[in-house]
């Protein structure tokens, strides 16, 4: 079949076309997405280059930085004591009770293995309630003291930035004190929370905390008993039984005057007794390991790495 010249010309064209459309999918367009692809990395890799030399610039002042936080969380550490085994509890009781100017006596000293507590911070926030008639007579002004406070608002930010309770060692040695004076357990109290001790050479004051405190105040319970029975006198009219009985006979009221005698003996003996206030004390030592010292670490970074050969 012989094709005329228009047909061989259409037949040309058309192929010209179909050789495009291959060339396009098979060549062109593979190589357009190899050269999006290699500018896309290239911005990626142009962006890393940025903060790179963005850290890098802060390199000079990093080292400075570190070893300002270090000294900072070192010298907090110094009134942590570290992880101590329970003879080492024991030393420090004895050390503190022999600086102790308090006027108590010591007994019943039991130490603890280590073990761990929560440290946290803690903030008195005053309760409030809220009811509509409240909210009425107030014309819609706020009442809740938490909101008003400046006080209050600074401490519940400082507690929100401070964060959740962190686990750390701890601690304990569990004693009896005896004192002749209720003011002098309370000055115990007081030499637990002032407690200092000579750390690198400066006063610091240690991480030391005592368990609530509370005892018996037996001239208070004596005053209140006296009280109730000047009371009960007071609206009693009735003779008393001695008053009540008849008189004996001579005999009997020696025999009764020198039972009085003893029975007196024995009270002023009760009364000359010395009696203690006594109170069983906890103390909790709180423990955190002292951070390692970064300068090997930044001098190690700071040196330059050398090209190592390989060997031959």
């Amino acid at each position: 079949m012989k094709l005329s010249k228009q047909e061989r010309i259409a037949v040309i064209v058309i192929a010209i076309l179909v050789i495009l459309v291959v060339g396009v999918f098979v060549f062109i367009k593979p190589n357009i997405e190899t050269i999006n692809a290699t500018k896309a990395t290239l911005e990626t890799k142009n962006k890393e280059l940025s903060d790179a030399k963005t850290k890098a610039a802060t390199k000079d002042g990093l080292r400075e930085q570190i070893l300002a936080a270090y000294d900072k969380g070192k010298n907090t550490a110094d009134m942590f004591y570290p992880e101590m085994k329970s003879y080492e509890v024991d030393n420090e009781v004895r050390a503190f009770l022999e600086q102790c100017e308090a006027e108590v006596l010591v007994e019943s000293l039991t130490v603890s293995q280590p073990q761990t507590a929560s440290l946290s911070t803690s903030v008195f926030v005053p309760s409030s309630v809220s009811y509509a008639l409240k909210d009425y007579v107030n014309q819609g002004v706020t009442t809740d003291i938490t909101k008003i406070d400046p006080n209050l608002i600074r401490q519940v930010a400082i507690r929100t930035a401070l964060g959740d309770a962190q686990t750390i060692g701890a601690s304990t040695a569990t004693f009896t004190i005896k004192a002749e004076t209720k003011e002098a357990l309370l000055s115990f109290a007081d030499e637990v929370n002032d407690y200092v001790k000579d750390q690198n050479g400066k006063d610091t004051r240690m991480a030391v905390s005592i368990n609530n405190i509370a005892f018996e105040d037996k001239e208070l319970i004596e005053e209140y008993r006296e009280r109730a029975e000047g009371n009960e006198n007071n609206n009693t009219n009735t003779p008393s039984a001695r008053e009540a009985a008849p008189p004996a006979n001579n005999d009997n009221n020696d025999n009764n005057d020198n039972n009085d005698n003893d029975n007196n003996n024995n009270n002023n003996d009760d009364e000359n007794a010395e009696e203690f206030f006594e109170l069983s004390v906890t103390l909790t030592f709180y423990s955190i390991e002292r951070m390692q010292d970064p300068t090997a670490t930044l001098d190690a970074q700071d040196t330059p790495a050398t090209e190592t050969t390989p060997a031959a």
